[in-house]
C-alpha cells in the first residue's frame, strides 16, 4: 500500500481515536488532565493585558468589530470604517502576539506540549497548526507524519458559522424548509496550515 495512502488511514484512525479518549483526558496521545503549573504575575505582561482590553473595548465601541453568532469578529482591515479603526486593530493584534495568544516567539510556538494539546483540543487551529508543526518535525514528541496530516487538516479547515439544513415536510399538505444551525463562531482556516498540508502531502508522495 502507497506510504501516503497509509498516512491518511492512520490520520482517519487518530480521529475516532482523538474522539475517543476526549473524555479519558488525552489529545494526540497526550495528557491533557496534567495540572498547568500556575505562572507568577508578570507586571509588564498585566499591564498589556489592561491595555489590550481597553483598546478592544474602544474598538468596539467605534464598530471596529462586529457581531457573530458567539460573540464579536474584527471587521477586515480593507472593509474598516476608518484608518484609526485599521490602526487599533493592528495594536491589538500586536498585544495578542506579546501575551502570547496567537503564535511568535513569545506566544503559541514557545509553550508546553501539554499547554499546546490542552488548546489544540478545545478548538484553536493556531494551537492545531503549531502541534503539527512538532509532530512532522520530531520537537519535543517523536516523530509522526500520520497525527501532523490530521493537525494539519483540522487548522486548514474551515470551523462554525451557520450552516443551513434541509428539513423535509412533515405531515400531508406541509412543505419542507431550511433552517439555520449555529456551529458557533466561525473560524477561518489558517493559510499556513493549507500550505503545510499541501508540503506534506507532496514528501509523502516522493516517499512512496
Amino acid at each position: 500500500m502507497p506510504m501516503r495512502a497509509i498516512i491518511r488511514i492512520a490520520g482517519l484512525t487518530l480521529l475516532l481515536l482523538s474522539t475517543a479518549c476526549a473524555s479519558s483526558g488525552e489529545y494526540m496521545g497526550i495528557d491533557i488532565r496534567a495540572p498547568q503549573a500556575r505562572e507568577p504575575v508578570d507586571p509588564a505582561r498585566a499591564l498589556a493585558d489592561r491595555k489590550r482590553n481597553l483598546l478592544m473595548l474602544i474598538a468596539m465601541l467605534e464598530g471596529c468589530y462586529e457581531r457573530v453568532p458567539g460573540g464579536f469578529r474584527p471587521v477586515p482591515v480593507v472593509e474598516a470604517k476608518s484608518f484609526e479603526c485599521a490602526e487599533k486593530l493592528a495594536a491589538i493584534e500586536n498585544l495578542s502576539d506579546e501575551l502570547g495568544l496567537g503564535r511568535g516567539p513569545s506566544g503559541i510556538a514557545s509553550m508546553s506540549l501539554t499547554s499546546l494539546a490542552r488548546m489544540a483540543s478545545a478548538g484553536s487551529k493556531n494551537a492545531q497548526l503549531e502541534l503539527g508543526i512538532r509532530f512532522e518535525e520530531g520537537i519535543g514528541v517523536p516523530r509522526d507524519f500520520g497525527k501532523a496530516h490530521k493537525l494539519y487538516g483540522e487548522a486548514a479547515t474551515t470551523t462554525g458559522g451557520t450552516l443551513w439544513v434541509y428539513s423535509p415536510p412533515v405531515g400531508n399538505g406541509t412543505s419542507g424548509r431550511v433552517i439555520p444551525i449555529d456551529r458557533g463562531p466561525r473560524q477561518p482556516g489558517l493559510q499556513e496550515a493549507i500550505q503545510r498540508l499541501e508540503a506534506l502531502d507532496r514528501r509523502l508522495a516522493i516517499a512512496d
